[in-house]
C-alpha cells in the first residue's frame, strides 16, 4: 500500500491552517532532527488547485524496504509510514499537510502556505528593504576604498525611496544606474549574500 493511500484513509490532513516562511524553516529544522534523513533538498513551493504548498523533501533509507529480489531498488516500499506519522503529527498539529513518497527512498512532506494578509505584505516589504539597506552599509564597511563608493551611493539612493519595496530586478536596475562599478557578478553575489 502506498503511503499517500494510507494517509488518506487515516484522516484528511490537508484542511489545516497554512504557515509562513519563518514557520516552515522552523518546522523543517524540527523534522530533520527527528527524521535524521540521509539527504534533504531546499524548501521549494508549488501551486495546486487548492492553494500553494511548501515542499520539504527528505531521503531517508530507514523508512524504506527494498522489494524482494531487487538490488539497488529504485522503488522500495515505504514501510516506515506509521513511524513517520507518529513523529510528524505533534509538529504539524493543526497545520494542513500531505505526504508523498517517491523513488530512491525520497518522500515529500507538503505543508500549506499561509496566504499573506495586506498587513503581512507591508511588513515583509519593510523587512526586505531594511535588510537590503543594512547589507549595503555592511558591504561598504567591508569594501576596499575603490569599492566603498558603489555601496554607499546605492544605500543612499535606496534610503531616499523610503517605503518603496525593492525587488531583485529593480534593485539591479537601481544599482547599475547609480554606480557603474556594479557588474552582474557583483549584483548576483550581493543578492545571494542577503537571502
Amino acid at each position: 500500500m502506498r503511503f499517500q493511500q494510507y494517509l488518506t484513509e487515516a484522516r484528511d490532513t490537508t484542511k489545516g491552517k497554512g504557515v509562513t516562511w519563518d514557520e516552515i524553516k522552523n518546522i523543517q529544522t524540527q523534522l530533520k532532527r527527528m527524521i535524521r534523513p540521509d539527504m534533504t533538498q531546499q524548501i521549494s513551493t508549488w501551486k495546486g488547485k487548492d492553494g500553494e504548498w511548501w515542499d520539504l523533501s527528505f531521503r531517508a533509507y530507514d523508512f524504506y524496504t527494498s522489494r524482494p529480489g531487487e538490488e539497488d531498488d529504485d522503488w522500495p516500499e515505504f514501510t516506515g509510514y506509521k513511524k513517520l506519522l507518529k513523529m510528524i503529527t505533534p509538529v504539524l498539529k493543526g497545520i494542513g499537510y500531505s505526504i508523498q513518497d517517491s523513488e530512491k527512498s525520497w518522500f515529500s512532506i507538503n505543508v500549506k502556505v499561509k496566504k499573506p494578509t495586506k498587513k503581512d505584505q507591508r511588513a515583509d516589504s519593510r523587512k526586505e528593504k531594511e535588510k537590503v539597506w543594512w547589507a549595503l552599509r555592511d558591504g561598504e564597511r567591508r569594501a576596499d576604498r575603490y569599492e566603498k563608493e558603489k555601496y554607499n551611493e546605492t544605500a543612499d539612493a535606496l534610503k531616499k525611496l523610503k517605503t518603496k519595496f525593492i525587488k531583485k530586478d529593480k534593485f539591479y536596475e537601481l544599482a547599475k544606474k547609480i554606480n557603474w562599478r556594479w557588474d552582474q557578478d557583483d549584483l548576483d553575489n550581493f543578492w545571494r549574500d542577503i537571502k
